[in-house]
């Protein structure tokens, strides 16, 4: 007998391998209707599916047979004509991995679902949770219902032991059938979908993949000298289960258990981190090392543990469990499986560099005459809301590519190369800000959000106390508030000794030649002249990135640029753009770098102690150059702020007391 069967919830990596065996399986109809904020496309979601079955599913499947919809208010309404629900499959996350916000979605998502049980038609409902909602030190777990006390050491756990018991009796009073499933944490690929998921295993896999890339792509070198240290508690196991397998058992019992009973999903036994940490460094390629000294950890070391955020406690976590062997996998979590993650992240990082690269090509490049000079800007994205990116002084549109990626299906993003550097026309402060009234003007546009760099916050508080209805909100990264003659101004060398680069050549054009060599060009140094880990460490992430190279050099590609830049420079910092703070109320998100040695961290922090309306963050390990380094981090960042999302739940962020700092 054919059946229409919802799968739904926040675990999608689940639920898209859920999908795929049950349309090959069967000629059943699936609705695949995620919930929570920030879920994939209908398109990705069936482009995952179809990723599945190519790459998993022996056997061809109809597609056709699947619709995927935003759960939002509710299904009943949204499903086509005459659709009754006869099974569901509700995926909900796991503590110390979605965060809060997940489980929020999750406890949102799950009461509105027991409310259209009966508008659905629901017969039998699976619901399927984490093993781990007992806890990190829980000890050994068995297949029976939660207790009231089950998961209490922690507010998100309990939230989820909770709900489970809810499930259990809603269902009872509709008359619906029930089972309660547990998981291991699921190991698999994203299937394509953006960002990392929240889901399982995914935080693990995923931060450790963005983190040697970025590494390397300061330092191909460093981990041929350091390896990379995780603080483990010794004894420590995880319960560790391949996604797809994951699914099968689930389907498995699904068919084969009566209702009422609770199933684990797991591997027969967990796997110690000291075997985890040897078949990951084998996929990975790189040494890594357990230490019970956090002394021992280096400024990567903590930058890896800062992104991993809450998951870390999965590395000394020591529950056990009791194992479905009914359905369940037959062996733990392998060094093959571990391999074909890391292609697979690899071929989707060639992708991310592909797509990338065509969104720079694909840029609509518009000229305009702004006050008698020809300006020309460049347009990306989609229809809605207007986001101008508002560039250091000197810099071309090189850095921004891989952000602009990320926030062009979403933003008209609108971002230029700022004039002065390369003309022989003095373009001060006063011009920048004259330069974006003409770009809003020429795009007709009354209103936009700003994200400036740099020198571009100054340009974006000048442009908002001069037009403060036109801009909705501001997201300011590594900016510059400098300004002379203020007296114990936090500057950075790089900054004491730029000033007096520019003075020099400002006053005496002559010696800009002479002068070409001492800025612009990226540190050479041997990692095995470094004896001191901890100090490469911190070398390291102070690097900028080497893809980056020749942008960093526009300003001072020539002795002509050179001096243009210095007066440029010069007439920046003769500008006070705190004087005024108190009038900007523009709602403000200051986004610093912990190893910014272009612009001084400190001042920028207390910078945004000036402004009446403003939050900030400090990013861990990154640099000036971070919207390259890190573009979905960023990208999360003003998305998440522009749109007024919470963003707590962001690993690797240290957040400001600015009341602290007025």
């Amino acid at each position: 007998m054919t059946r229409t069967v919802l799968i739904t919830g926040s675990a999608v990596l689940t639920g898209a391998h859920l999908a795929a065996r049950r349309l090959s399986a069967s000629a059943d109809y699936v609705v695949f209707a995620p919930w929570g904020a920030d879920q994939p496309s209908g398109a990705d979601l069936v482009a995952a599916v179809r990723r599945v079955l190519r790459s998993t599913v022996s056997g061809a499947a109809d597609v056709g047979r699947m619709r995927c919809l935003s759960y939002g208010e509710g299904l009943a309404r949204a499903l086509p004509e005459g659709w009754r629900i006869e099974e569901v499959w509700c995926l909900t996350g796991t503590p110390w991995v979605g965060g809060e916000q997940v489980a929020a979605a999750d406890l949102v998502g799950t009461r509105r679902l027991l409310e259209e049980l009966g508008p659905l038609g629901v017969r039998e409902l699976n619901q399927v949770g984490s093993v781990y909602a007992a806890g990190l030190d829980a000890g050994h777990v068995a297949e029976t219902p939660w207790a009231a006390d089950d998961g209490l050491g922690d507010e998100v756990s309990a939230q989820y032991t909770a709900m489970e018991r809810e499930v259990v009796s809603a269902c009872a009073a509709a008359g619906v059938a029930h089972r309660t499933f547990r998981t291991g944490l699921v190991v698999g690929e994203s299937l394509g979908l953006a960002g990392v998921p929240r889901e399982g295993a995914a935080p693990l896999f995923g931060t450790l993949h963005d983190l040697v890339r970025e590494v390397r792509e300061r330092l191909p070198e460093y981990f041929g000298h350091q390896p990379l240290r995780w603080h483990a508690r010794a004894g420590g196991s995880l319960g560790l289960i391949e996604v797809g397998e994951a699914a099968e058992a689930l389907l498995c019992l699904g068919y084969s258990e009566q209702a009422g009973g609770v199933h684990h999903v797991v591997a027969p036994s967990n796997l110690t981190v000291e075997k985890l940490i040897d078949q990951i460094g084998e996929a990975y390629d790189i040494p890594i090392a357990a230490v019970a000294d956090r002394d021992e950890l280096t400024a990567v070391d903590r930058l890896f543990a800062a992104r991993l955020g809450a998951f870390t406690g999965f590395l000394s976590a020591r529950t056990t469990f009791d194992h479905a062997d009914r359905c369940g996998p037959e062996s733990q979590v392998n060094p093959d499986l571990l391999r074909l993650l890391r292609r697979g992240q690899d071929l989707a990082a060639r992708a991310a560099a592909r797509r990338v690269a065509e969104t720079r090509m694909g840029v609509r490049r518009r000229t305009i005459d702004a006050h008698g000079a020809p300006l020309t800007y460049e347009v990306a994205g989609s229809d809605g809301p207007v986001l101008v990116i508002l560039n250091a002084l000197g810099q071309g549109t090189g850095f921004w590519y891989r952000l602009v990626d990320r926030l062009a299906d979403r933003y008209r993003v609108i971002l230029w190369e700022p004039r002065g550097t390369d003309s022989p026309v003095s373009v001060l402060l006063p011009d920048q800000v004259n330069d974006l009234v003409e770009v809003l003007r020429h795009e007709r546009a009354d209103t936009c959000d700003l994200l400036g760099w740099c020198t571009g916050p100054k340009v974006a508080v000048e442009f908002a106390r001069r037009r403060p209805s036109a801009v909705r909100s501001m997201v300011l990264l590594n900016g510059s508030f400098r300004a002379g003659g203020r007296v114990g101004d936090p500057d950075t060398p790089y900054e004491r000794n730029l000033e007096a680069l520019c003075r020099m050549v400002g006053g005496q054009p002559h010696l800009a030649k002479s002068m070409l060599r001492m800025f612009g060009l990226q540190e050479e140094f041997d990692p095995a002249d470094e004896a001191d880990p901890h100090r490469l460490a911190e070398r390291v992430l102070s690097l900028a990135n080497r893809t980056l190279a020749e942008d960093l050099r526009r300003p001072f590609r020539s002795p002509a640029t050179l001096v243009n830049y210095a007066r440029q420079l010069l007439d920046f910092w003769a500008h006070d753009s705190l004087a005024e703070a108190g009038s900007v109320t523009t709602p403000m998100l200051f986004v610093g770098a912990e190893f910014d040695t272009v612009a001084s961290p400190e001042r920028f922090r207390q910078s945004a102690a000036a402004f009446p309306n403003a939050r900030h963050v400090q990013i861990d390990g990154a640099t000036h150059y971070v919207m390259h380094d890190r573009p979905d981090l960023v990208a999360a960042l003003v998305d998440g702020f522009l749109r007024g999302h919470p963003l707590g739940d962001l690993a690797g962020l240290r957040w400001s007391d600015l009341l602290e700092v007025r």
